[in-house]
């Protein structure tokens, strides 16, 4: 478990983080304290989101991952919901300190569907009396969703031809398969369509010809380094490590994930198929409602194919909220980590839009920095995200207060690379059907109770550059367990300090 220091947490501020489907991932590759190296061991995550937060990873929807069910599986978006707030609820039983704490939910892929229906289903709850107490929902963050089929569709063509991955009889065949696509979106509007799955088939079927290597779905700078042709599924790099890393025995037991025997596996079929019947509206359909309630925060790496930022644009251009349609008048701004050009952003009516330059399908692999930069101005108290995206040479004293006005709880569901392999089944012979899953027992004991290694983080004093990372100092305590972390990997004076690049 990863505390805040204790005068933080009282006055300034914890959060506490959940991620959903390769969660284990996300937690050992993007924003985790913690990243796995290839002998196994484990060191710090200078750019980790726990800085401010103390994050608790859970594997959504159940039987993903580590966590087990008793052999059903969810078939809808509103049993996804359900299930996730039953979850909630017991967590805070648990530990009732974080009932009064502010509420954000955070996540990317397909977290895209399942973040707006939890949040909903937390609204409406609240308002019928039914959630009590009731939670404090603030916000949510969706990085690469999938949340708008009709417009996302079609975007796989006008991003393919941009970058020059779809021509000819390709491109032929793949406005085709659109022109089917729509008339099947118009009768039936639903998250995911098997004849739409066609078009995005044309790109990386021309991406092969030639005796050429598959094409990354989730990062077009990169192709298959071998002739598997999983055309993105076996990336990120880290994958293995973590894999190897999550089959120990030991680290398993460290994690109280063994009420149940269920081994860790990247891919399974299981909760795929069961939501392969899911017929719930598109998420984009819960914006108009959630944004006259709560602020959003959209964000893209513009290297991603399979949820690429051209289809969460066009969703925004034709969403009507606030009493507007799309930004309208909102200038697109250029944003800044430290004096270097990030990528642009567009903010109205509690919507804010923000793309990475440079980045891939899970941001914080890429550009860690400014996703961390990016992620405190989306829970900074009293805010928006256009105070913390700003013009080059800004600088301002970072204090405390940014989080000042109760406790943060966010709520993170990271359905990573589940966009791509939950849509492409069966679609092309070479693709790995996946569905990716990580575990974490959820149970009180597994955010630390009965651990006997924490990790705490000391806040250093202002001022200093917001979009610098403040120097911590770390220290590495506990027993038996701490040689999973192999403390020598976390040096006793561990000083991060600012990087400029």
């Amino acid at each position: 478990m990863l505390e805040v220091d204790d005068h933080v947490i009282r006055s300034y501020g914890a959060m506490v983080t959940f991620h959903s489907l390769i969660s284990m991932d996300g937690m050992f590759l993007e924003n985790g304290p913690f990243r796995v190296t290839d002998k196994g061991t484990v060191v710090v995550n200078p750019y980790s989101w726990s800085h401010n937060a103390n994050i608790l990873y859970v594997d959504q929807p159940a039987g993903t991952g580590l966590a087990y069910t008793n052999g059903t599986y969810a078939t809808s978006q509103a049993q996804i919901a359900s299930q996730f707030l039953t979850f909630l609820n017991n967590f805070l039983t648990a530990f009732p300190e974080f009932w009064r704490s502010e509420v954000y939910i955070s996540g990317e892929s397909f977290a895209g569907m399942y973040i707006p229906y939890i949040a909903s289903e937390i609204l409406m709850r609240n308002r019928a009396g039914t959630q009590k107490p009731p939670l404090h929902l603030r916000g949510i963050t969706i990085g690469n969703g999938w949340m708008d089929p009709l417009r996302q569709y079609p975007a796989y063509i006008q991003y393919a031809q941009h970058h020059a991955l779809l021509s000819g009889e390709y491109l032929e065949t793949a406005v085709r398969n659109w022109n089917s696509c729509s008339t099947s979106l118009q009768k039936d509007e639903v998250g995911k369509n098997d004849e739409c799955e066609k078009i995005v088939d044309q790109i990386l079927r021309q991406s092969t010809s030639d005796n050429q290597y598959c094409l990354n779905m989730y990062d077009i700078r990169l192709r298959d380094t071998g002739p598997n042709q999983n055309c993105g599924t076996a990336w990120p790099n880290g994958l293995s490590a973590v894999t190897q890393y999550l089959h120990r025995g030991d680290v398993v037991a460290a994690l109280h994930a063994t009420a149940a025997d269920v081994k860790w596996h990247e891919c399974d079929s299981s909760v795929m198929n069961a939501l392969s019947r899911d017929r719930s509206p598109p998420s984009y359909k819960l914006l108009p409602d959630l944004l006259s309630q709560i602020e959003v925060t959209l964000f893209s790496g513009d290297q991603d194919l399979i949820c690429n930022w051209f289809g969460t644009r066009d969703m925004i251009s034709e969403l009507e909220w606030g009493g507007g349609q799309g930004f309208v008048d909102a200038p697109k701004m250029d944003w800044y980590v430290d004096d270097q050009l990030a990528g642009f952003y567009q903010t109205a009516r509690n919507l804010s839009f923000v793309v990475f330059y440079d980045a891939s399908h899970m941001v914080p692999i890429d550009k860690p920095k400014e996703a961390l930069a990016m992620f405190n101005g989306a829970i900074r108290a009293n805010s928006t995200i256009k105070s913390v995206l700003t013009k080059p040479g800004f600088s301002e004293r970072v204090r405390q207060h940014y989080y000042a006005g109760g406790v943060l709880l966010v709520l993170m569901l990271l359905g990573t690379m589940a966009c791509g392999a939950y849509r492409l089944r069966d679609r092309l012979p070479f693709v790995k059907s996946a569905i990716q899953k990580v575990g974490l027992d959820t149970r009180r004991s597994a955010a630390g109770q009965s651990s006997s290694w924490q990790v705490k983080i000391r806040r250093c004093s202002p001022p200093f550059n917001h979009t610098d990372i403040c120097p911590y100092r770390r220290e590495v305590e506990g027993g038996d367990e701490e040689a999973l972390f192999n403390a020598e990997d976390i040096e006793e004076e561990h000083d991060m300090r600012p990087i400029n690049r």
